[in-house]
């Protein structure tokens, strides 16, 4: 029997399949990474690998499909950046290891203390994002189409996370939220400014 939860998890797991082509085109087509941070996308990978092996714990079959493209599309788009960012520096990848070193001290706790870390660490994901982006003076690298699927998503997985109890995905589900609405927030205002300047000359 198909009920909501497993509709909110397909759908979830469509918007992961696409969520980081829109970044990829971006960078592919502008050859400029501004306004977008390596970290991001290295954390990204790091996390959703860390969400496979969370929800494979919990059995939560219907959710696992997702993290598993969202960590390779992450790896292609770190590629992408790393490209254009030649001397990016190494000290970012050791951010991978961070990730590992917490899950794990996280699992003395139980999968539970597991999730927690990984749904918190999914909003310190967006952190180094929403740092270049507000830095940046015309952060045009950044695909506003990836933070609006990834509110989405994070509607969707709220709503899988509360069927059936779990609150690492609730609170996921808030992080990303917050921090999607943020960039988007963001892009907004400097889609006005450039558009002002614009009609001004």
């Amino acid at each position: 029997m198909i009920d909501a939860a497993t509709i909110s998890a397909a759908a979830a797991t469509v918007l992961a399949a696409i969520q980081l082509v829109p970044q990829v085109i971006r960078l592919r087509r502008l050859g400029s990474a501004a306004g977008i941070s390596p970290t991001w996308a290295l954390l990204g990978a790091s996390i959703n690998s860390g969400w496979v092996v969370y929800r494979w714990s919990q059995e939560l079959w219907l959710g696992i499909p997702s993290p598993v493209i969202a960590a390779a599309l992450y790896v292609v788009t770190l590629v992408m950046i790393g490209r254009l960012h030649p001397k990016m520096r190494w000290a970012t990848f050791a951010v991978v290891a961070l990730v590992g070193s917490i899950c794990g001290a996280a699992a003395a706790g139980g999968w539970l203390a597991v999730g927690t870390v990984l749904a918190l660490s999914s909003g310190a994901q967006a952190a180094p994002s929403l740092w270049v982006a507000f830095r940046t003076r015309n952060p045009i690298g950044v695909a506003p189409q990836v933070w609006l699927i990834g509110l989405t998503q994070a509607l969707l997985w709220g709503h899988y996370g509360w069927w059936y109890g779990d609150t690492a995905l609730k609170l996921y589900a808030a992080t990303t939220a917050v921090a999607s609405t943020a960039m988007l927030i963001r892009f907004a205002h400097v889609s006005r400014r450039l558009a002002s300047v614009g009609a001004s000359t």
